[in-house]
């Protein structure tokens, strides 16, 4: 079975680890997984090539000229007449646009699309209607979260039988706690409005009085990082807040967090969270989206409302102050990755999927 997967990707986020985690799974299972990865011209994505490469995952690059490419469609349409995959599996907007009518264009026998997140973008009326017209073009559908699942059918029009709940799995590295003699808090992730950091920013703000020692460390880039610097700096906090660009070394850093910090305005699922699971980070992130089918508040962690610094401040002081409910929630944090967020069950469940769509 030959499964081609499709994606236009910037660098290693969420999807694009998920993705490396799984093709290696796929593979070992047997299953001929391949990934076509699109890219702009001016950013060639080198981080996801190496670890595919790296993982032994067979990847084509292709440079995707613009949001409106005929010519673009139409060399897709011969690739994969050409390629003849048993499967297209598609991942993230444009793949979703383009590769799902070309796949069927093409007459490749089946198509199954992972959608990630729930954009608000995805919300429009014409996206709408967009995505309720490529829903009838894909066989089944994953969601990477039950939220997801009820965006997919309650938003897009997808019929319920074909979108199934496939969480991310993460396999956890050996603990490699380290001691900094501060208290640090940490985010990792792309520097854009989804992900809320202005807030995060606002609530060290807060602390650092009554916290001489707390330091904040963001490791990430994009967009907002210039703006997210003059921010620091006019609060006054900028020698406590460091911004470290994008790491190699991310899951290293996050080893050192006593908090791990997620303010997002809204999430898909987050593998970042599973990340600092691994670690055994007890975990403060906004109450949006499937987070909370990730983070147990109160267990794992602490959920506090989006766009509010006040609570963020509150939670990271409940944890600083409290270190044995800090320990106890990352430790449960652990605990939950290894029972219910494993790479083996997602595997497995995207095979049994594969295998009864190309029964159908």
């Amino acid at each position: 079975m030959q499964v081609l997967h499709i994606l236009k990707g910037l660098g290693l986020a969420g999807a694009e680890n998920h993705l490396m985690i799984l093709l290696a799974g796929l593979r070992e299972q047997g299953i001929d997984a391949r990934m076509l990865l699109w890219v702009s011209a001016d950013n060639q994505a080198d981080d996801i090539v190496k670890e595919a490469q790296r993982r032994s995952i067979p990847i084509e690059r292709w440079v995707m000229p613009g949001n409106f490419a005929p010519g673009f469609f139409l060399k897709l349409v011969r690739y994969l007449r050409q390629q003849k995959p048993d499967i297209v599996h598609t991942h993230l907007v444009q793949a979703e646009t383009y590769a799902i009518p070309a796949a069927k264009l093409a007459g490749v026998p089946h198509v199954i699309n992972s959608s990630h997140n729930d954009d608000p973008f995805r919300r429009h009326p014409i996206f709408r209607l967009r995505s309720w017209i490529l829903w009838r073009l894909t066989d089944k559908g994953i969601a990477i979260s039950d939220t997801i699942r009820r965006f997919l059918i309650e938003v897009e029009g997808a019929h319920p039988e074909q979108i199934q709940t496939i969480y991310y799995g993460f396999t956890p590295l050996p603990i490699q706690k380290e001691e900094t003699g501060v208290k640090l808090i940490g985010s990792v992730c792309r520097l854009v409005p989804q992900k809320g950091i202005a807030y995060a920013l606002d609530a060290v703000a807060k602390l650092t009085p009554e916290y001489p020692n707390l330091h904040y460390m963001i490791v990430g880039d994009g967009a907002l990082r210039s703006t997210l610097e003059l921010q620091a700096k006019n609060l006054g906090i900028s020698d406590r807040v460091q911004f470290l660009g994008w790491r190699k070394d991310a899951k290293e850093l996050m080893a050192r967090f006593d908090i791990f910090l997620a303010p997002s305005l809204w999430e898909g699922f987050g593998l970042v969270f599973l990340e600092a699971m691994a670690q055994s980070v007890p975990i403060v992130a906004s109450r949006v989206s499937a987070v909370p089918e990730v983070v147990e508040d109160g267990k794992t962690g602490i959920l506090v409302p989006p766009r509010d610094p006040d609570s963020i401040a509150s939670a990271i002081k409940n944890l600083l102050d409290n270190p044995e409910l800090a320990k106890k929630m990352g430790e449960a944090g652990r605990e939950r990755l290894t029972t219910t967020f494993t790479p083996q069950r997602m595997i497995e469940q995207t095979v049994t999927l594969y295998a009864e769509v190309m029964q159908s």
